[in-house]
């Protein structure tokens, strides 16, 4: 029991979850790897972190409590469930190391994530702000990495260097999530009037928004720049369907942003344009014939 101001308030295991949850994103946001070949330190500190974000009981009625009152729900158990015991039977038939399957199944059980916290978001509906805060960090920070990696400031953080090749880290869909997020942020609040408050919260955006893009357009990920394109254009739109002089005033605000920080649509074009012209789709075609080769191969595979 802690006391604040005359006031008294507890902290029971659904703070203390959240509290490991969010330490998890931070940990995976500064040392953290979307694909790492091994098993390192920061990865046993995560699984630490998030098993205790878990808990063992509520673990347990993911996999008992059935809720038929919600469909998704119930459906997610039943993936999970299958996901969490079918293809690691298959592949101990099949002879597989356990390193590949733990390689294998740490995403899956990742995948749930927002599953197993909705009790901690249901008891406490606040810490979904403190969720997705994190999520935002971890989508800034391997922008940042990402950027730092690529320009070769490792002088000043080593536990930054590549030492395991290529990593990935602007391929990961945080990235993208952080650099939507507060861009759409900063175009709310620029529709919402020009006045010292809006333009300094939306100059924060805005340049917080930049560190992914920046990892975004230098490595050129084509699917992940025409999504935000898209978006912007979503956006846009929107406002300028409720409120069409003041989605046009930040447009044009925009449009002045982007001037003067430098960034030339010309080149992120003609380089995604050459990219295109020399490497194609990146064999996406070929990528999806030899997988269906292999699930059309009989109707067992194709069904589970």
């Amino acid at each position: 029991m802690l006391k604040e101001r005359g006031r008294s308030f507890s902290i029971n295991a659904y703070d203390y979850r959240a509290i490991c949850l969010f330490s998890a994103c931070v940990v995976y946001a500064l040392f953290g790897s979307p694909t790492p070949d091994h098993f390192g330190k920061s990865e046993i500190i995560l699984f630490i972190l998030l098993a205790l974000s878990i808990g063992i009981s509520n673990f347990r009625n993911i996999l008992v409590h059935f809720e038929r009152v919600r469909f998704w729900k119930s459906a997610g158990q039943v993936l999970f469930i299958y996901g969490f015991t079918v293809p690691l039977i298959g592949g101990a038939i099949a002879g597989n190391s356990l390193n590949a399957m733990l390689r294998d199944i740490s995403p899956f059980l990742c995948l749930f994530l927002p599953f197993f916290c909705l009790s901690v978001i249901r008891a406490r509906p606040n810490y979904f702000h403190s969720l997705l805060f994190g999520v935002i960090l971890i989508g800034l920070f391997f922008g940042l990495r990402s950027l730092i990696m690529r320009f070769d400031i490792s002088c000043r953080f080593d536990i930054w260097c590549i030492n395991d090749g290529l990593l990935y880290l602007e391929n990961m869909p945080t990235v993208l999530f952080s650099c939507l997020f507060l861009l759409g942020s900063a175009i709310s609040y620029m529709v919402r009037g020009i006045n010292l408050h809006n333009v300094i919260i939306t100059g924060l955006f805005v340049a917080l928004a930049l560190i992914p893009m920046a990892a975004m357009i230098l490595t050129l990920q084509r699917a992940s720049i025409g999504a935000l394109v898209l978006y912007i254009l979503c956006v846009y739109a929107y406002y300028a369907y409720k409120t069409p002089l003041r989605a046009m005033g930040a447009l044009l605000a925009s449009v002045v942003v982007f001037y003067v920080v430098g960034i030339s649509f010309d080149w992120v074009f003609t380089s995604l344009w050459e990219k295109t012209r020399v490497v194609g789709l990146n064999m996406r075609e070929q990528e999806m014939a030899a997988v269906w080769e292999i699930v059309s191969s009989d109707w067992r595979t194709l069904l589970f």
